[in-house]
């Protein structure tokens, strides 16, 4: 079998959409120009709805305490018996065996078990049972005798109905008949404690003129005055011999707020103290006198936090807010969704400026009692499945939030209504220990379970509401499926209450009761402010999070590139990521005799339609490196190819040795100890230490991702992701018959990586082991390796193709004596450099050289794959220099890059250059960059280079060598000047239109009397432009023809080719010298063929048999589709009309061909032809296949495979080549 690889160079570039924090509140979003298009939606093209149901009750009512408080320090005093505001209505507390007894008739059923709680309906008086008399169930309507203790909010009543609740369905009731008190124990006497000793804290209220101190009653109301403490005058008391002023009011005007630029009014109804705070101040270590207590409640920090998201998210979102009502029931809208910013000052989100219904809606909200958190988030589900809600019908991938902003603590939260959703109130998770009204409900962390705080009349459903909007087609009126995800910020949470709403947030995106936190999606959506001032922090954690999450990515993998080699392909898959790091994965597969794409078990790997099966298993892939289940000999899915981090080979070069597997060149730990080493310097001063990062480096789990405290570990990935480079594979033949093969590929985790492949014997049985041999990180990289855990922006490093020149001085293929194997790799985005590995021995590797803008003035990003081949470098000479030509490289504005170079492969230097006065033609400038690859080209296959093509990013195409003889003669087409020392640079094509650009190499085929030249244009890093173009797809004659009469170059023009575009024109008739069938008074010397609006060629073309295939994107208008499509065209060479039948089974004689077939989604690679001894085939990748009737493969990639035009039967193939 023969592999016919045309240089296979399908570049992505993905730039992940962050957002980035600048000072506290600094919000803004990154866009990247390039191909990262593609691959997302962004909320620069669909804002998330994010509705806020912010918790204006009691809670939030607290007043912002004193910086110097511990809330975890109990300052209540020491044998504190006597409370500090009397309540002669409340018993004071039963300890030991002192049982108060309640006699209880009418019973209607027997669970009044131990340790349960009863209530007083008409006292609100609680206890908890001790002892129940008789012990077995009574029967309905009969008696029963309660021993209970900790009876608080008492007394109880003679004659009210005490309640006990079962479960959410079913209560237990009886009637007080009798209260029996305990025996009288007389103690001696003790001396009296005061201290705050009511748990549900206290209030101010004004009587008069006269401020009281009360206790906040189990009611969550403030007590009556009457039972409240007198202030001494004002807002000052006296207690314990400490006179402290409080404040007694939150304000109701507004205060000017430093961190908004904003007034902002409290308007909380009432101040509420807490009971340790309360204790602190008057007990504890305060010494003030007050004057410097702050004097803002909570809810004033959450309305500070809601105007400063506004403001920095400059509109990437809509924001609406929900909060709670005087009548219990659900929450109210007091901000409809939409955009809050009014004027969006780009660079400068702190001078954004808010509408005034915003700021206005803001100040007006003031707080309730009560915090019926499950019915306000399913008010907010009612709310979202209303057409009145500005959810825009169009935006079906447009994703919907609710952030509940809360302590977690419900209050007055059991029922349904109409218009929630859902409306009524259930166990929607299934998980009944979290659910319910009452005391019943828990949560779990890990293994231990907390008991779920409530208030009066609470519930326990808040996560199962959430639940029900995550599993729900929550806005019916727009197509698809449109659920609702829930994130929270827990507001100065205890443990239990942070564990619920930590379970909230989990069940409403997905993590249904999740409860252990060494799990890595554990609280990925629960957000905590310790303090009031952590409140702006935690919310806009919480909506910098839903941003940045919701830049989706469209394709979940990514197919990047192919290699064919022998009868097996190598496919490099990436996986784009919210953070730095992308993974990475390089999958073999094997090829059939008829070309089917097999797996390592022989079985086809690709659906109908050329996606990948699920189950097909590669004969290795990266990926498993990092996965223990691949370390031994009983692996499934692929190799056994599992490495330790500590124990991969990872080099770089420091300068002392060249042979990088030295001691000093070691990229590990173990260095950081010697003067040589990786120092804090070299390693640019990562923020989380050098041992941290050269571990991460490595592969480690070193920021413990999965939670789990090991940082030794593997990550679960540890290649990172192969953008625009391709596997390259090189086979080791040996004489003793034997041969090894390993395959090379960049990456953006720092390095170039080695794969020993397989081996094969000399009795021809394969080894495959996919194992890593090696990584090498360029010098240049290490103070930039920080770069993949700090920062916002997915970095760049070795992020193109390596090129394997092999110098086999005997010719007989096999590695041995005097031979050398030399790796070159650019960068790309990387940066720009070129650096030269001696791979001659592959488990050895040798540093050569390196190569930079610095030693190569003029070299942009080093996007120009290396092109080898022999030159001669004077008269007579037949021995020739081995050297790679690169364009200058990528450059924006075109201030780098306008440059062509020879390098010398063994060494790295210069051996000729062209570039605007230095070797040019007559008026010939280069004025623009080259990133693409250059075409050399040995027109007579002697072994020697004769020419160069390649185009720049101006819509021209040049020529580099010389057609002339030393008089100045013309040649006879095709000879020339093999002496690279003599050759000019000459632009061959033009078209006038510096928006053409050419980011690929030409290929060129060798007719008679002339070379046809073929190439396409298309902006790569404008590659979702869908207003762009039209871009082209083209061919053109050269003569070698330099210059006309009077020396003036003549480059071929867009006037000399004709416009096949459309169906009825009429093709050239390129043999035919003379040929004019456009009648525009110019010979015929090419044609072309203008693409859609905003289609671009992003891929080398292929031309095989009479036929030009190549490949083209075409981006598309809806923001909920990102991306585009894929499609290969089949054009005639010479004609440049549709040469292929893509739908032979159409009805008809006379069907007309199309020039073009759609062949999926997403940037596609370019064409390979692969020629069996049955028949050829064209390989594809893409993003994703077609969808056919027979395969769901959504979001799978593939490989399309297809029957070119080919010759007949009885047509030898002796050898085919396409210069490049």
């Amino acid at each position: 079998m023969a592999i016919l690889n045309m240089g296979l160079q399908n570049r992505r570039n993905i730039a992940l959409f962050m957002v980035i924090f600048m000072s506290l509140f600094f919000l803004c979003q990154l866009t990247w120009a390039d191909d990262t298009c593609m691959f997302t939606v962004s909320t620069d093209q669909v804002p998330p709805n994010i509705v806020f149901l912010l918790d204006n009750g009691a809670e939030m009512e607290q007043i912002k305490w004193h910086g110097d408080y511990d809330k975890n320090v109990d300052y209540t005093p020491q044998n504190a018996t006597v409370e500090v505001v009397n309540n002669s209505e409340t018993d004071p507390p039963v300890s030991g065996n002192e049982y108060k007894t309640l006699v209880l008739t009418n019973v209607d059923e027997g669970s009044y078990s131990f340790d349960k709680e009863i209530t007083g309906l008409t006292s609100r008086a609680t206890a908890l049972i001790e002892v129940r008399e008789p012990t077995e169930a009574a029967p309905a309507g009969g008696t029963l005798e309660l021993k209970v203790v900790e009876i608080s909010n008492g007394p109880f009543i003679v004659g009210e109905t005490i309640q006990r609740y079962k479960n959410k369905n079913s209560i237990a009731t009886g009637t007080l008949d009798q209260i029996i008190d305990p025996p009288v124990v007389t103690t001696p006497e003790a001396e009296e404690v005061s201290g705050f000793l009511n748990a549900d804290g206290y209030s101010l209220v004004n009587h008069g003129g006269v401020w009281c101190l009360v206790k906040i009653l189990p009611t969550l109301e403030p007590d009556s005055y009457a039972n409240g403490l007198d202030a001494d005058s004002g807002g000052t008391w006296t207690i314990n011999g400490r006179t402290i002023t409080l404040p007694v009011q939150p304000s109701s005007v507004g205060q000017a707020d430093a961190a908004t630029g904003l007034s902002i009014i409290d308007n909380a109804t009432i101040f509420r103290y807490s009971q340790n705070y309360l204790n602190w101040l008057f007990f504890g270590s305060y010494t003030g006198d007050g004057s410097d207590l702050p004097d803002k409640s909570r809810f004033y920090y959450a309305k500070q936090a809601l105007l400063s998201v506004g403001k920095m998210t400059a509109n990437k979102a809509h924001f609406g807010i929900y909060n709670f009502t005087s009548t219990t029931e659900g929450a109210s809208n007091v901000q409809p969704l939409g955009d809050v910013v009014a004027t969006v000052v780009d660079g400068d989100p702190a001078s954004n400026v808010l509408t005034s219904n915003y700021v206005n809606n803001i100040n007006n909200m003031g707080t309730v009692t009560y915090s019926p958190l499950a019915e306000g988030l399913a008010t907010i589900g009612g709310y979202y499945d209303s057409p009145s809600s500005g959810v825009e019908s169009e935006y079906y991938c447009q994703n919907q939030y609710v952030i509940v902003v809360s302590s977690g603590i419900s209050s007055e939260d059991q029922s349904g209504a109409n218009q929630y959703l859902p409306t009524t109130l259930s166990d929607f998770d299934g998980d009944t220990t979290d659910s319910g009204t009452g005391s019943a409900g828990t949560v779990t962390v890990d293994s231990t379970v907390l008991e779920i705080p409530q208030n009066t009349g609470g519930s326990t459903w808040l996560d199962d509401v959430a639940f029900y909007l995550y599993t729900h087609d929550m806005v019916g009126y727009v197509d698809g499926f449109q659920n609702v995800m829930t994130y929270t910020v827990g507001v100065m949470t205890g443990l239990a209450s942070n564990a619920y709403l930590t379970n909230t947030s989990n069940n409403g995106n997905g993590h249904k009761s999740l409860y252990d936190t060494t799990n890595s999606n554990y609280g990925d959506y629960h957000f905590t402010a310790d303090s009031a001032e952590d409140l702006s922090s935690a919310i806009l954690n919480a909506v910098n999070s839903i941003l940045t999450g919701n830049s989706t990515f469209t394709a979940p993998v990514v197919p990047v590139t192919r290699t064919l080699s022998g009868n097996k392909i190598y496919l490099a898959l990436f996986t784009p990521q919210e953070g730095n790091f992308w993974k990475g994965n390089v999958l073999k597969f094997g090829l059939d005799d008829n070309l089917n794409i097999i797996d390592k078990e022989g079985n086809v790997a690709t659906e109908s339609n050329g996606a990948i099966k699920a189950s097909a298993k590669p004969y290795w892939a990266t990926i498993n490196w990092a996965n223990a289940d691949y370390s031994t000999q009983d692996c499934t899915g692929g190799g056994c190819n599992y490495i330790d981090n500590a124990d991969r080979n990872i080099y770089t070069y420091i300068g002392f040795s060249n042979n990088l597997t030295n001691e000093f060149n070691e990229f590990s730990t173990d260095n950081l100890i010697f003067s040589w080493g990786f120092t804090a310097s070299i390693l640019g001063n990562p923020i989380d230490g050098v041992n941290t990062l050269v571990d991460y480096i490595r592969g480690a789990d070193a920021l413990d991702e999965d939670g789990d405290g090991n940082i030794d570990e593997n990550r679960d990935v540890i290649t990172g992701d192969v953008l625009h480079s391709e596997p390259v594979i090189f086979e080791y033949r040996y004489t003793d018959g034997t041969s090894e093969s390993y395959v090379f590929f960049g990456a953006n985790d720092g390095m170039l990586h080695a794969v020993k492949d397989q081996t094969t014997s000399a009795a021809n049985v394969e080894t495959n082991f996919g194992t890593e041999a090696w990584g090498f990180i360029p010098t240049h990289h290490l103070p930039r390796l920080k770069y993949l855990i700090e920062g916002g922006t997915h970095p760049f490093y070795v992020d193109s193709t390596p090129k394997i020149y092999f110098s086999d001085v005997d010719g007989d293929g096999i590695v041995d004596s005097g031979d050398q194997v030399v790796l070159i790799s650019g960068e790309r985005k990387g940066g720009d450099v070129y650096f030269a590995l001696d791979i001659t021995d592959p488990e050895v590797p040798k540093f050569m050289w390196q190569l930079n803008g610095s030693t190569l003035p003029g070299l942009g990003e080093s996007w120009s794959e290396p092109a080898f081949g022999i030159v001669k470098t004077g008269v007579g000479d037949t021995v020739g220099t081995p050297v790679m030509f690169i364009g200058g490289g990528y450059s924006a504005d075109n201030s780098l890059g306008k440059v062509i170079f020879a390098i010398r492969i063994l060494n790295g230097t210069v051996v000729q250059k062209w570039y605007s006065g230095h070797n040019m033609a007559v008026d010939s400038d280069m004025t623009a960059s080259i990133p693409s690859a250059v075409n050399a080209v040995d027109e007579d296959s002697n072994g020697f280079i004769d020419k160069l093509y390649v185009g720049d990013m101006a819509g021209r195409i040049w020529r580099v060598g010389n057609f002339v003889d030393t008089a100045g003669n013309p040649l006879v087409f095709p000879e020339c000047d093999e002496n690279i020392n003599t050759w000019k640079a000459q632009v061959v094509f033009n078209a006038n239109d510096a928006d053409l650009k050419f980011y690929y190499a030409p290929r060129v085929t060798l007719e008679k009397g002339y070379d046809l030249v073929f190439a396409g244009t298309g902006d790569r890093e404008d590659a979702c432009n869908t207003a762009s173009g039209p871009d082209m797809i083209l061919a053109f004659k050269d003569y070698h023809v330099t210059a006309d009469a009077s020396g003036t170059p003549v480059p071929v023009t867009l006037t000399d080719l004709v416009n096949t575009t459309s169906s009825i024109s009429v093709p050239p008739v390129l043999d035919d010298p003379a040929g004019d069938v456009d009648t525009n008074g110019s010979i015929d010397n090419g044609w072309y063929f203008n693409m859609e609006t905003g289609e671009k060629i992003l891929a080398e073309g292929a031309v095989f048999y009479k036929t030009v295939y190549i490949t083209s994107f075409l981006p598309n208008n809806d923001p909920c589709l990102p991306g585009g499509g894929a499609r290969l065209y089949a054009l005639n060479y010479k004609t440049g009309k549709p040469a292929i039948d893509f739908d032979p089974e159409a009805d008809g004689e006379d069907v007309e061909l199309e020039p073009y077939e759609d062949i999926g989604g997403g940037i596609p690679s370019e064409p390979v032809v692969v020629i069996s001894e049955k028949e050829p085939k064209l390989f594809i990748t893409v993003g994703s296949p077609t969808p056919d009737d027979d395969t769901d493969t959504d979001g799978q990639p593939g490989v399309i495979s297809m029957d070119p035009l080919a010759p007949t039967r009885n047509f030898f193939y002796l050898w085919w080549r396409e210069g490049e």
